[in-house]
């Protein structure tokens, strides 16, 4: 337990480390731009007249004043020799701090996307003009992707910062219950002294004794028979212990960075993380199943019984969304994601709309006031104006009452309301801070495994729908068993004189643990059952690629002409499979 606390330790002091460096990789990127502020102080009138003259000829064209009007200068304004003395002030003026990300991360996207080749900014300008917003647009530039880049950095740090004190407390509460139980075990043995010495003294009372002998027996051997799960429970905890970190590590990377990605990038990140961790002697599991690490045993055999397509890709969407972020945006150009929407809004439901609805306003504004859920689907164009009064948030409350200024008016709003967009392409992406983007576009592997059960549900007709039976049966036999450990564990956990004294203790133990044989047996009948049924699934599998390969193909001649295109609904619908074929 000191190891782990020390390694506490040393992550905090890392942190510390790394939020030093950043600073002082920061300072030193300032250094150029406050540089680049020298050749602006030496800006004559006779230079920007000569800037101007070249504009108003039109012969002149930066992308790098480009990027500084758009900075300082707002879109609708128009550049003058004093609005552009406006902007030399500012760059001048400019600090680490005057600049937020809303402002500079724009600014060095638009470089990305605009700037002239690398030897094409190494020439320099024939305006001392032009040169000198060069100079400091690069090394604003620089700054900013440092501090972007810095900012990702110091979040991901804390993030596992307190992934591991959450963690290492949980070790110490179950440390101080293995030494409860301890205590309880040398008290068994205490007592068991006491009963012997009173069969000694007291004759009289020997049947009481004999009787007390005896049940202290049978908790003897209650406890013995659980002796070796506790054995191999500590060993796993110990095995645990070790990989938590590293558990952790990839288990939050899937909850907070896999979101965007395809199913095929989302694996080459969790590959890097483990290349990332092994080079860092850093212990996980290479088998981990993250779904289950975050939200408990069993959970993916739960989400296999959902009715929506049965692809990893999907079940962790579907955990994404179950975390109730308020603005979404869904990458859905397979039309999949509504049933995935729908299940992960189950405690309030959500309202499916579309953009060409005509009640789409008035729908958004009740559902805003009540707090509930609404998507809004084919939002491919247009869907910026929804979104932009709750990216503002103009809130004014009155008395218990909270008031959001949406579409020109005050209406009614509640906190718990969320609201999810769907296109059908990143194109379509215009905005994207504030906003959680969640990936639904398959790939061939993810299409694979679609067709494979469609195929599969339509050739196996009754066979395969016992599918879903037999995992509801596994599911709530995992339940019951772990209630019927429990109630064990909680009779066990008793006083010893309460274990003495309980008439029917040991017969209720006794049938729990014939009741937990029964139910594993049952249990492995059903993982037969199951293991039989996704055999004969497996028979489809090259149908299946074939008809994902197939898809892709037709998806892929929309490249030639947007007629040729064909939505999964569509092709779904051309598949004729009987049972009987």
């Amino acid at each position: 337990m000191a190891d782990e606390e020390k390694k506490a330790t040393d992550e905090k002091v890392n942190i510390t480390q790394i939020d030093s460096s950043l600073q002082s990789e920061l300072e030193i990127l300032w250094d150029p731009i406050e540089k680049a502020k020298h050749y602006l102080k030496e800006l004559s009138s006779d230079d920007v007249d000569e800037m101007f003259t070249v504009i108003g000829s039109g012969n002149f064209k930066s992308a790098f004043l480009d990027a500084a009007k758009q900075l300082y200068v707002p879109p609708e304004e128009q550049f003058t020799e004093k609005c552009f003395g406006f902007v030399i002030n500012s760059m001048l003026n400019v600090t680490p701090e005057s600049l937020t990300d809303q402002q500079i991360f724009p600014f060095i996207d638009f470089l990305a996307k605009n700037k002239p080749r690398a030897d094409m900014i190494s020439k320099v300008e024939d305006l001392y003009v032009a040169e000198s917003i060069k100079l400091w647009c690069i090394a604003m530039e620089a700054f900013g992707k440092a501090k972007k880049s810095g900012n990702q950095r110091r979040q991901k740090g804390e993030q596992l910062k307190k992934r591991y004190h959450t963690r290492l407390e949980t070790i110490k509460e179950i440390k101080v219950q293995v030494d409860k139980f301890d205590a309880n075990m040398e008290s068994v043995d205490e007592n068991i002294s006491k009963i012997s010495r009173e069969m000694e003294s007291d004759s009289k009372k020997i049947e009481d004794i004999e009787s007390k002998i005896e049940k202290a027996e049978k908790i003897r051997r209650l406890l013995s028979c659980d002796q070796e799960s506790f054995r191999e429970a500590h060993s796993k905890f110990d095995e645990d212990n070790q990989k938590i970190i590293g558990n952790s590590i990839i288990s939050a990377g899937f909850l907070v960075f896999f979101a965007p990605f395809t199913s095929s990038k989302r694996r080459e990140i969790r590959l890097v993380w483990e290349g990332l961790l092994t080079k860092a002697d850093v212990q996980f599991d290479h088998e981990l199943n993250h779904i289950d690490f975050v939200e408990g045993e069993n959970t993916l055999c739960k989400l296999h019984g959902l009715q929506f397509p049965q692809t990893q890709m999907i079940y962790e969407n579907f955990l994404i969304l179950s975390r109730k972020n308020d603005l979404v945006v869904c990458i859905d150009p397979d039309d999949q994601a509504i049933p995935v929407i729908s299940l992960s809004s189950l405690d309030n439901g959500t309202i499916v709309t579309h953009m060409n609805d005509g009640y789409l306003k008035k729908n958004l504004i009740q559902s805003m006031a009540r707090g509930e859920s609404i998507t809004i689907r084919n939002a491919d164009m247009g869907y910026e104006a929804l979104l932009s009064p709750f990216l503002r948030k103009f809130i004014q409350k009155e008395n218990d009452t909270v008031y959001m200024r949406v579409f020109g008016s005050l209406c009614q709003y509640n906190p718990d309301f969320t609201m999810c967009i769907l296109i059908s392409n990143f194109s379509y992406l215009k905005l994207s801070s504030k906003l959680t983007i969640v990936n639904f576009k398959f790939e061939q592997d993810d299409l694979e495994t679609f067709f494979l059960h469609v195929i599969s549900a339509k050739k196996l007709g009754n066979s395969y729908n016992q599918r879903s039976e037999v995992l509801a049966s596994i599911n709530t036999i995992y339940d019951d068993l772990e209630k019927e450990k429990t109630k064990i564990m909680d009779s066990l956990s008793l006083q010893v004189q309460q274990l003495l004294s309980e008439t029917t203790l040991f017969d209720d133990v006794n049938s729990t643990r014939e009741k937990i044989d029964t139910m594993e047996e049952g249990k492995q009948v059903n993982l037969s059952t199951l293991e039989a049924i996704d055999m004969n699934i497996e028979s489809f599998l090259k149908i299946a690629k074939f008809c994902s390969a197939l898809y892709v193909a037709v998806s892929n001649m929309t490249r030639i002409n947007p007629l040729y295109d064909v939505s999964l609904e569509s092709f779904l619908s051309l598949l004729d499979f009987k049972e009987d074929d």
